[in-house]
């Protein structure tokens, strides 16, 4: 009889445990994820970028954010407003769960929409907002990151680089409202290690530049490089930023 009441009793105990880690994780999961945040973004003719940006592959707008750092974290949601919206209603653009993180240490996303693209006349594409929200795996929100901002430009085209290495030379035959800079690159294919990074202003399309004009660039050994053109407003007001990058120019030296 002694152990029947010992079975019952072990029994009794086992639901009570079971009710109270069932407690427990119900009070766990109304624990909602600490709000991302986005990384800031670097000056456009920075060696390593970083936060907002276009990308020279399309006509899209990149985002970067601190992964962050809860056991339970699923995911992370993309809100997305055009500047034009005078509701001002932020839409769910994308849902990203860490399974499709290439590298959910390092979170990032591209905005390929075409609705971003500019316009084919004017050079200018729609300015948008963006903001993240992080969801954990019972589905508790975080409140929202900061906000970011940005807005493409065409691209500058026809970039190239004399067979001499002596000159590099691109064309922007687009309308332009306002002054503007652009961020010349040279890097190496297989490694991205820089050879030049400089900001230019002036000039008249098509331009011209001297390679390592003002004699900053490291040595050009024999190997695949890549050369890039980008431009930017020469002034940004309340971090809302504009431009474009061009598409990648491949060129060997031998």
């Amino acid at each position: 009889m002694l152990n029947k009441y010992i079975f019952i009793a072990v029994i009794i105990g086992s639901i009570l445990l079971m009710l109270s880690c069932a407690k427990e994780t119900s009070e766990e999961d109304i624990s909602a994820p600490a709000s991302p945040q986005m990384i800031d973004k670097s000056v456009e003719w920075a060696q390593l970028e970083a936060g907002i940006d276009a990308v020279p592959e399309g006509d899209w707008i990149y985002l970067e954010w601190e992964a962050n750092q809860e056991e339970d974290l699923e995911g992370y949601q993309i809100w997305r407003m055009a500047e034009e919206d005078t509701a001002e209603t932020y839409t769910l653009l994308e849902i990203l769960p860490l399974s499709q993180l290439m590298e959910p240490e390092a979170p990032e996303y591209t905005d390929m929409s075409p609705e971003a693209a500019p316009d084919p006349q004017t050079g200018e594409g729609r300015g948008y907002y963006y903001y993240l929200t992080a969801y954990d795996q019972t589905g508790n929100q975080s409140l929202p990151s900061d906000t970011v901002y940005y807005k493409l430009m065409r691209k500058p085209i026809a970039v190239n680089i004399a067979v001499n290495l002596d000159t590099i030379r691109w064309s922007y035959p687009y309308n332009l409202d306002y002054d503007v800079d652009f961020a010349i690159r040279v890097f190496r294919a297989d490694n991205g290690y820089y050879i030049w990074s400089v900001k230019y202003s002036g000039g008249q399309d098509p331009y011209a530049v001297k390679f390592n004009y003002n004699g900053s660039a490291n040595y050009m050994g024999m190997g695949d490089y890549l050369l890039r053109v980008d431009i930017m407003p020469k002034f940004i007001l309340e971090e809302k930023y504009s431009g474009a990058e061009s598409n990648y120019y491949y060129f060997t030296v031998e």
